[in-house]
């Protein structure tokens, strides 16, 4: 539904003696009206399975193929990347390994197969992908310090990724890479 439109918020302090990563203001949203109004859905009194905080940067992503179906970022102590299949009414932690986002402050982005729900691509450093949910992740190529990644909503095997080794596609879902 286009008017539904989720939003991570990331409050952070950096500064030359100290950096504080992941303060009040971070947090997962959902407004139901195109952004005029907003719903946290980190709240406690909620219970919906999300924790409250303290959280880091939030990655969040609407899968095109089953819009119900949302994979978010929520790095804190206890989880890391969550799930819904009810539209963000509930959710259930998937993998609470900081192996899959290890510099939550710095990367925290996942991206959801358009064609496929079950196909989820950490982009954390490494670029890893799971096939079962986000359960668990391997190795899915790429360069070194992963920033984004691109996936063509006409054929997921298309896939362009951003990192600080530039940017390389492949067009075998990631089996292979170009780097032209």
């Amino acid at each position: 539904h286009p008017n539904f439109v989720y939003a991570g918020t990331f409050d952070f302090l950096r500064r030359p003696w100290i950096m504080r990563s992941g303060g009040p203001g971070s947090g997962l949203y959902k407004s139901l009206d195109a952004g005029k109004t907003w719903v946290r859905l980190t709240d406690p009194v909620l219970n919906n399975g999300l924790p409250a905080g303290p959280i880091n940067r939030v990655g969040v992503s609407i899968c095109a193929s089953n819009p119900d179906i949302v994979y978010a970022f929520v790095p804190v102590r206890k989880g890391m990347l969550y799930r819904t299949t009810d539209g963000g009414k509930h959710w259930q932690l998937r993998n609470a390994s900081q192996d899959i986002n290890f510099r939550p402050f710095y990367f925290s982005q996942v991206r959801c197969d358009p064609h496929n729900p079950q196909k989820v691509y950490a982009i954390a450093g490494p670029l890893l992908v799971s096939v079962d949910g986000g359960t668990t992740f391997k190795d899915a190529g790429g360069g070194g310090d992963n920033h984004d990644l691109w996936i063509d909503p006409t054929d997921s095997n298309r896939l362009l990724n951003g990192s600080d080794m530039g940017f390389h596609y492949s067009v075998d879902g990631g089996k292979t890479w170009n780097y032209d």
